[in-house]
């Protein structure tokens, strides 16, 4: 039988009811350099008709330099709107794997964000 690898849930943290902001939040340090997937799920609730574009970004450290990807979902009028993705990266250095939300039209969403160690 080949020896299989399965991925390692080390971190993950649910964002309820959230209206505005999030600021930067740490999701995960490790300990040493290593490959992670960081998986995120959202949705947004109409707050009263308001249009909104909130951006979830989250950031970490390579082997070069601090890098991110952001999300943005745009929100029109009553409807609800999902969003997901996933993003597979090298963290070479002991610093923290985090996330923040950029809401300007504070706009009600819920966040759900998982960190994997491959």
């Amino acid at each position: 039988m080949p020896d299989v690898d399965i991925p390692n849930q080390v971190a993950s943290q649910s964002f309820l009811n959230q209206t505005g902001n999030l600021t930067t939040t740490t999701l995960f340090t490790p300990a040493s350099a290593g490959n992670f997937r960081v998986a995120v799920y959202g949705d947004t609730v109409p707050n009263g008709g308001a249009v909104s574009n909130p951006v979830v970004t989250i950031s970490w450290t390579d082997e070069n330099q601090a890098q991110s990807m952001q999300i943005t979902l745009a929100l029109a009028g009553a409807t609800q709107h999902l969003f997901t993705q996933q993003q597979i990266f090298f963290h070479s250095v002991a610093s923290a794997i985090t996330v923040a939300v950029s809401d300007p039209n504070s706009v009600g969403y819920n966040l759900f964000v998982s960190v994997e160690q491959l």
